[in-house]
Parts: structure tokens; C-alpha cells; sequence
């Protein structure tokens, strides 16, 4: 399978750049990957991890929100989606995502 290849493939190069921005698009891109083969849970897992795995990338919040994302419309996970977004707003807070995602968290648990 194409989408099976190109894990491996993005896993050796984030493999061979490990900690740099490389390596976070490498892994980006198996969680997008791991959505296309309809693995989900993967996919949040993944993008859920990647502040801590690059503390300091910038991309991080936005990889929050893409994970309360399938969270929510693909997993019908409201606490999990809210849950995501509540660690983008907190790790966040100066992201210009960070006043929206405290909004949707409010949203997804129907409050």
C-alpha cells in the first residue's frame, strides 16, 4: 500500500532529523497519512503529541486544534476534542488560536 510506504518513508526521514522542524513535518505528515488509512485514534495521538515531542515549534497549537478536529467529527469525541483544545489555550495562551479553541472547548461540552 502507497499510504503504508510513506509512513516508513516519513518515519526514517524524522528519524534521521530528530528534534528539528524536519522531523515535526515528518511526523505531521504520518498523522495525516494515518487519517487517510482511517486511523483515526492514531492520528489524534499522534498530532496530540507533537508539542511535547517539539516544544518550541510553532506549528504546535495548530496541530491541537487539527487533533480536536478529527476529535470531534471523526472520533465523535467532544470531551477529547475539548480536552485538546483546553491544552491548546493553556500552552498557548498568546496563539491567536487560543481564544478561539477556549471558546469551541466551552461548545463541545455544551456549556
Amino acid at each position: 500500500n502507497t499510504l503504508e510506504r510513506a509512513l516508513a518513508q516519513f518515519a526514517e526521514l524524522r528519524d534521521a532529523y530528530p528534534g528539528t522542524a524536519t522531523a515535526w513535518t515528518a511526523d505531521e505528515s504520518i498523522a495525516r497519512a494515518l487519517l487517510r488509512l482511517g486511523r483515526n485514534d492514531e492520528a489524534v495521538a499522534k498530532l496530540a503529541a507533537l508539542p511535547d515531542q517539539y516544544p518550541r515549534d510553532p506549528r504546535n497549537p495548530l496541530a491541537l486544534l487539527q487533533a480536536a478536529g478529527i476529535a470531534a467529527e471523526r472520533l465523535h469525541d467532544r470531551q477529547r476534542a475539548a480536552e485538546l483544545l483546553d491544552q491548546l489555550s493553556g500552552r498557548y495562551p498568546r496563539s491567536p488560536l487560543a481564544e478561539k479553541a477556549k471558546q469551541e472547548a466551552v461548545r463541545m461540552r455544551g456549556q
